[in-house]
């Protein structure tokens, strides 16, 4: 599961968000789909500015992050 959330419209401002059940986690698909969220929201959706965090000790998800430039 991925998805775009939009935090202020008229800032262009959007979060992505991601989860990946265990049996698939590490083939790179949270990163695949926050990539091609991120093209979308910059080209279709005119966003300024894309926010992606993590909770603390989640290594792959920083490392996802990290990965596509945050």
């Amino acid at each position: 599961w991925a998805g775009l959330h939009p935090l202020n419209w008229k800032l262009g401002e959007f979060q992505i968000g991601y989860w990946v059940r265990q049996d698939a986690q590490g083939k790179a698909y949270a990163k695949e789909a926050a990539n091609a969220l991120i093209r979308y929201a910059f080209n279709q959706l005119g966003a300024n500015r894309i926010v992606m965090c993590h909770v603390e000790g989640n290594t792959a998800s920083e490392s996802i992050i990290r990965g596509l430039g945050f």
